[in-house]
């Protein structure tokens, strides 16, 4: 319900709140999207900087392998200077200058800054929605805290016009009167029988027989011992 109200426009031609918010989150993506790739490109060059040594150092690291490779096998145990060096190798924050540290962590700050701004300005906005909407409750009702577990009940839908089964309850209620005579008692009971939802025979046979009058229909029913409502009538 909250959805299909939202999305519609107001009488007054008033833009729906979610275009406000998609405008707010294009914002902010764009606004991540320029500190990633500002992060990206000082990346680029921390590495390229790193690099530049590396390469002057090429001709030294080459010589030195021919040089170990002429010394025999005694050196072949020992670890390499490119394995010694990828295991020293420091990260790239601590072999960056003090300023682009400085500028990575700013960024960083900045873009958590607005990813938590990105998820309060959600939600305010979704409960600005959902507060708007034409609800039948005050707005003392609405604006109270929800628990954590909270779920709508499902209530069934009432129709006006659709009746209900009775229970086999409703047959002891039913007794023959002092004056009514036995076609009118059976016509009645079987009326109130004809209602219920699957009932038994041993429970109509019961309700029955005992609230019938004293007479001689009664002892002959207990005579045959009936089992089934056509026993007693026929």
């Amino acid at each position: 319900m909250v959805l299909t109200r939202s999305m519609a426009t107001n009488n007054n031609g008033e833009e729906p709140c979610t275009t406000t918010l998609e405008r707010q989150v294009q914002t902010l993506a764009v606004a991540v999207e320029c500190l990633t790739k500002q992060n990206h490109d000082l990346e680029e060059q921390l590495h390229q900087r790193d690099a530049g040594p590396n390469n002057h150092g090429k001709e030294q690291k080459c010589t030195s392998a021919k040089s170990r490779d002429q010394e025999g096998p005694e050196g072949s145990n020992a670890p390499s200077r490119q394995e010694r060096q990828d295991t020293s190798r420091p990260s790239v924050v601590k072999t960056a200058p003090p300023h682009i540290v400085t500028k990575m962590r700013m960024m960083k700050e900045r873009m958590d800054f607005m990813m938590n701004a990105l998820r309060g300005r959600v939600s305010s906005d979704l409960n600005e929605l959902v507060h708007r909407t034409n609800s039948p409750f005050t707005a003392s009702i609405t604006l109270f805290p929800l628990p954590l577990k909270f779920r709508m009940p499902q209530v069934e839908a009432y129709y006006r016009g659709h009746r209900y089964k009775k229970s086999t309850a409703c047959l002891m209620s039913i007794k023959q009167r002092e004056e009514e005579t036995l076609r009118s008692y059976i016509t009645r009971f079987n009326k109130e029988a004809f209602s219920i939802d699957e009932a038994n025979d041993k429970i109509l046979v019961a309700a029955f027989t005992n609230r019938l009058r004293k007479g001689k229909f009664l002892f002959s029913l207990y005579k045959k011992v009936a089992k089934t409502m056509s026993d007693v009538l026929y």
